[in-house]
């Protein structure tokens, strides 16, 4: 993806805006009022010698720092440090082996955690923090973790950045250190400063940031694949302005590849929000941020809401976002601005109230209220007792929002991306999908692969081609005329870019009367050895020549006759006329006279023979990643293909009837009286139950969103 600057966790930084001849204050513009033609462009950063070959360079952090370097100087731009913690894991093993515990208990409780930590990782955003480990470990257990939590935190290790350097005007080298780390997984060296981003936040060093955004990349490439110029962040957000097709796609919740929506919690918060515009958009990317989660309900359902302070709720309120909701830092900067506060002492107040730091804080407080409580006076006319009281509340929201308050730049950028998205993705569906698919393909994500095959036949109608000898499946291609987007060889597990090419160019030298003669060709080609034919007939390449399951045992019947000489009288089971017909009999032995017919002949013979839906569905799994077989007639009938029983168990299931993928639930203790496993068969009946979670005291509520439960079922039915 393309490389981008950031600074102070803005989306553009203040070090690329000094480049650009920008001041510092430029990024503090309102939330509505950005200028985003201003923002720094790929070109700018890259005009320097650096950077002969963008295209070589692309999704490389190295030639930007060097460019960073030849700007400023070789002793002034180094990456920062980044100290690693222990976990809660890492923490326990730590304790326990201070502590000389047994092995066995601490091993026992290892595994507990791991479980704890599974959870975690599987969790939709809103209910990560719900989950406490507590829930995981055995009764007897629980006081080693409280003894291990001293450890919790402990820096351990110290590693280069990822993307993080530090700009200073003077000499790194000397005034601040450098200090030499090394990664554990590549085991290169590198020098970094002595200082991480936190002592950097603390002390006014200034921090810039490359990050690779994949978004960007790919954008570039939908553009370059339909064949138009990328519109500029001006251009775009005029032609996203009231059209419909592009809101549509957040409403209806298709947003697989779309920036910053494509989550699962996400997705559904999205569809109930409906943005309209683009401060909307920006606005709820900063809404859903979890420090947000008190206020958010109301933000969903666009209750109306201001805090009935005309000056306060001015600052605030937009044309396009009427709501006094305090979603971004540059607001309470606005607000400290209009009670006194010069702006550029604004950002450090916000900043120190975030990191809680009282000493720097308190001061600070009478000389707001005194501030405002005078705008208010001479603006709006409020007496002196009410105007103290407004102003003392207003304080206090600033106090009370600042720890979420969220950069307005950083989400109108991540808006923009999210909006490039949506728009190609309403106008160019086609396109869209044929490269999205690509890129997720060669990157080995095959769950996203399928959900974009699904997404693009409900959303656009758009099937997926044919795995067909004589299609072309060297990559994906759209064909906008059968509404498809034929697949590309390379999702499939086993298979490579020469294989792919190969059996294209076999299919247009040649037609194959038998697939005897095409499987005899495909012998002579290096890449296609035995075991990608194998793959090849079991996803059903070669449906035109049989089923899997004859071709499969042709090709057996190939491996034990094609070419043979001879064969020996005692092991002999063929017919007596076929040897009659192709062999001359010695007095141990058959000698073959007609190798090719004797082939041939035998596999005229072989039945068709239809494959289980059981292997269909196991060797899809195996190949693809995923199932795509649909058998309408067979209604509640699914297959299992994954499965977490940490609490109620949840269940992945296919559903034959319709291909679609749902994420079921079912008492525990009908699993544990009759349990299954991932790969079987299920038929099963389901109803739609409250979801619940835990209350702030650890009660048990139950919730307005609802989520599927199987009610009964028979494991490994036979269909």
């Amino acid at each position: 993806g393309l490389i981008t600057t950031t600074g102070r966790g803005s989306a553009v930084g203040y070090f690329t805006n000094t480049l650009c001849g920008f001041s510092k204050v430029d990024r503090f513009t309102s939330p509505i009022k950005l200028y985003p033609e201003r923002f720094i462009s790929k070109t700018r950063i890259l005009e320097t010698k650096s950077l002969p070959d963008l295209d070589m360079n692309l999704g490389t952090v190295e030639p930007f720092a060097e460019a960073q370097k030849e700007i400023l100087g070789e002793d002034h731009a180094y990456p920062m440090v980044a100290f690693g913690t222990l976990k809660k894991k890492s923490a326990f093993k730590l304790y326990a082996r201070a502590a000389n515990l047994d092995y066995d208990i601490a091993n026992e409780i290892s595994k507990q955690i791991d479980k704890y930590e599974e959870a975690v990782k599987y969790a939709d955003d809103d209910d990560k923090d719900d989950i406490n480990i507590y829930d995981f470990i055995d009764e007897q257990y629980k006081p080693y973790i409280d003894k291990s939590k001293k450890y919790w935190g402990v820096i351990d290790h110290k590693n280069k950045a990822p993307c993080a350097y530090l700009l200073y005007q003077g000499s790194i080298r000397e005034e601040i250190g450098l200090i030499k780390c090394k990664s554990e997984s590549t085991k290169r060296e590198y020098i970094t400063t002595v200082i991480d981003g936190a002592i950097a936040e603390k002390y006014k060093f200034l921090k810039n940031d490359l990050l690779k955004v994949d978004v960007v990349l790919l954008i570039d490439m939908i553009y370059k694949r339909i064949g138009i110029p990328v519109h500029t962040a001006s251009e775009i957000s005029d032609l996203v302005d009231g059209d419909k097709k592009v809101w549509d796609i957040y409403a209806n919740g298709y947003t697989i590849g779309v920036n910053q929506c494509e989550k699962e919690s996400a997705m559904r918060k999205l569809k109930k929000y409906k943005p309209q515009n683009i401060s909307e958009l920006a606005a709820w990317i900063a809404a859903i941020r979890p420090a947000f989660k008190s206020m958010y309900s109301k933000f969903e359902s666009r209750e109306h809401f201001e805090y009935g302070i005309k000056a306060f709720d001015k600052i605030l309120q937009t044309p396009q976002f009427p709501y006094s909701y305090i979603l971004y830092q540059e607001q309470s900067m606005n607000t400290l601005n209009y009670a006194g506060f010069p702006l550029d002492e604004c950002y450090g107040i916000i900043k120190a109230i975030a990191k809680k730091h009282p000493e720097k804080v308190r001061p600070l407080k009478s000389r707001f209220i005194e501030g405002f409580k005078k705008r208010i006076m001479e603006d709006d006319n409020i007496p002196d007792a009410e105007a103290e009281e407004m102003s003392a509340k207003v304080w206090q929201i600033i106090d009370d929002s600042c720890g979420y308050g969220f950069n307005s730049a950083h989400a109108y950028c991540m808006a923009l991306d999210s909006l490039y998205c949506a728009w190609l993705k309403a106008h160019y569906p086609y396109e869209f999908y044929e490269v999205l698919l690509q890129v997720f393909s060669d990157k080995g994500k095959k769950d996203k692969v399928q959900a974009l095959k699904q997404e693009m036949q409900v959303a656009f109608g758009i099937k997926e081609g044919e795995y067909k000898f004589g299609v072309d499946n060297r990559k994906f291609v759209a064909d906008k005329e059968k509404h498809v987007i034929n697949p590309s060889l390379l999702s499939i597990k086993g298979l490579s870019q020469a294989c792919a090419d190969d059996l294209y160019e076999l299919s247009q030298k040649q037609k194959f009367g038998s697939f005897i003669e095409l499987l005899a060709a495909m012998k002579k080609i290096p890449s296609l050895n035995a075991a990608k034919i194998d793959t090849l007939i079991k996803i059903d390449y070669f449906s035109d020549f049989g089923t899997s399951g004859t071709l499969l045992r042709v090709v057996e019947m190939y491996d034990q006759f094609a070419g043979r000489k001879e064969f020996k009288k005692e092991n002999c089971k063929l017919p007596q006329e076929l040897l009659d017909k192709y062999t001359k009999a010695t007095e141990k032995k058959y000698k073959i006279t007609d190798s090719d017919g004797l082939l041939k002949e035998l596999c005229s013979m072989i039945p068709q023979v239809e494959v289980p839906i059981q292997s269909k569905i196991n060797w899809q799994c195996e190949f693809f990643g995923f199932c795509s077989l649909v058998i309408p007639e067979k209604k509640n009938v699914g297959y299992v293909m994954d499965l977490n029983t940490n609490w109620s168990p949840r269940i992945t299931i296919y559903q034959l009837w319709d291909g679609q993928i749902v994420v079921y639930k079912v008492q525990k203790k009908a699993y544990e009286q009759y349990p299954f496993n991932k790969g079987c068969l299920l038929q099963f009946h389901s109803e739609m139950r409250n979801k619940s979670r835990k209350d702030e005291n650890g009660q048990w509520i139950k919730l307005s969103e609802q989520e599927p439960w199987i009610t009964n079922y028979l494991v490994n039915v036979i269909i």
